[in-house]
């Protein structure tokens, strides 16, 4: 069975894309706790807290799929480069 490799490729990128839009990162519940129950902090100084705790766990929650990606994509100019010289 012979697969069109772009169609691979296409179908690879909608699933991982699928997977990356239904992820929801929550700050951890102490953290979130230790943030509202606060009484110094203000309500936007709070607010701008749970912002930065969710970009960081987006941030990390996303790395590990970049160098999957990264790796992936390495690999495959490798083996085309590898299948140029072989057809030549």
């Amino acid at each position: 069975m012979n697969i069109n490799k772009s169609i691979i490729v296409k179908i690879s990128l909608a699933g991982f894309l699928a997977l990356a839009l239904h992820l929801k990162a929550n700050a951890c519940p102490n953290c979130r706790d230790a943030t509202r129950n606060s009484p110094e902090a203000s309500q936007e100084e709070q607010y701008n807290e749970a912002k930065a705790f969710n970009k960081s766990i987006y941030l990390m929650a996303g790395m590990p799929f970049a160098l999957v990606t990264g790796f992936g994509i390495f690999l495959r100019t490798l083996l085309k480069k590898q299948n140029q010289q072989l057809n030549k």
